[in-house]
This record gives C-alpha cells, structure tokens and sequence, in this order.
C-alpha cells in the first residue's frame, strides 16, 4: 500500500495493517525463542557429552599454540 493511501484511508484500514504488523512480529519473536531454546539444549547435551568424556573438544592433532607464537 503507498503512503498516500495510508494517509487519506480510513482509521480502520489503519487498525487493520497495525494488527497485521503486530501479528507478524509476534511470529518472528516466536520463532527466535524456539531458535534459543534450541541452542540452550544443544549446548547442555555438548557440555554433558564433553564431561562424561564421549568425545573431547580439543583434538590430539591440533599444534601447541605456544609453539606458533614468535618473540
């Protein structure tokens, strides 16, 4: 819709097109909760993995980062 029309409409096609925005910011903040959860339960499930050592994070063929270091 263009701004002109938004302005010369009607308060209720106002109502209408602020519901509609309301509506589809609701979704999104929905969808980024179920996102973050998510991410909280994989982070508990890596951390429970790494202590009850079913894989270890740093791997054995990974170089001493003292040794990269120069003087």
């Amino acid at each position: 819709m263009s701004v002109k029309r938004l302005r010369s409409g009607s308060t209720g096609l106002k109502i209408i097109l602020r519901k509609s925005l309301y509506d589809k910011r609701k979704r999104i903040a929905d969808y980024s909760l179920i996102v973050a959860m998510f991410g909280v339960v994989v982070m508990v499930v890596e951390t429970e993995m790494s202590m009850a050592h079913v894989y270890e994070k740093v791997s054995r063929r990974a170089p001493d980062p003292r040794v990269s270091r120069s003087v």
